[in-house]
């Protein structure tokens, strides 16, 4: 049980610390992980989330209409350089800290592993100026990437039988989840 408040405390100072360093116009302030989609156009995927973290959490959503692209230092003609997921999901669960990296798409999940690498990239930096002037490190967290798209196939599981996470490109493993629902974190093979 003292490890259990020992983690808290690291993560409740890891989440602080990274308040600290992003705009809070990127901060989603919820007790709910969920993250809903612009409705630009009807592309099917509404919103997202997930549920059952035991503690802390922290959403930051990459592509916020009030904060723009990842960073205006970059050529926005350069092909993918300015692409990320829609969301960051800091939290803890079963003792353990994780980053989920969440992206989502309708039935055309095409690129979408480009977008979950640059949020990858840009949790890279955040940890690196964390060091430098917060003296904390998110490198322990365990890192996962979620698509929850249209055509994910909804699957029965048990506590024998969780979803796995597929291999998918730029050498990522990734949870594939249905859109337009909350999914449990208990359903999902964490371990994998």
């Amino acid at each position: 049980m003292r490890y259990f408040f020992l983690w808290m405390g690291t993560m409740n100072r890891i989440i602080s610390a990274i308040r600290e360093v992003i705009n809070v116009d990127a901060v989603l302030d919820s007790n709910a992980i969920v993250i809903e989609e612009k409705k630009v156009r009807n592309t099917g995927c509404n919103f997202f989330g997930l549920d059952g973290n035991s503690g802390p959490h922290l959403v930051i959503r990459l592509d916020s209409e009030k904060v723009g692209r990842i960073s205006n230092y970059l050529n926005p003609h350069c092909k993918n350089i300015n692409r990320a997921c829609d969301g960051i999901v800091f939290l803890s669960y079963n003792n353990k800290g994780y980053i989920f990296f969440v992206e989502g798409k309708s039935e055309n999940t095409t690129g979408a592993g480009v977008q979950l690498y640059n949020g990858l990239l840009f949790v890279n930096y955040i940890d690196s100026l964390l060091r430098k002037y917060k003296q904390v490190s998110i490198d322990s967290l365990e890192k996962r990437f979620v698509i929850f798209t249209t055509n994910a196939a909804s699957k029965r599981t048990t506590k024998k039988r969780k979803i796995k996470p597929q291999p998918w490109d730029d050498h990522l493993h990734v949870f594939l989840l249905r859109c337009n629902k909350v999914h449990s974190l208990k359903t999902l093979d964490l371990d994998s």
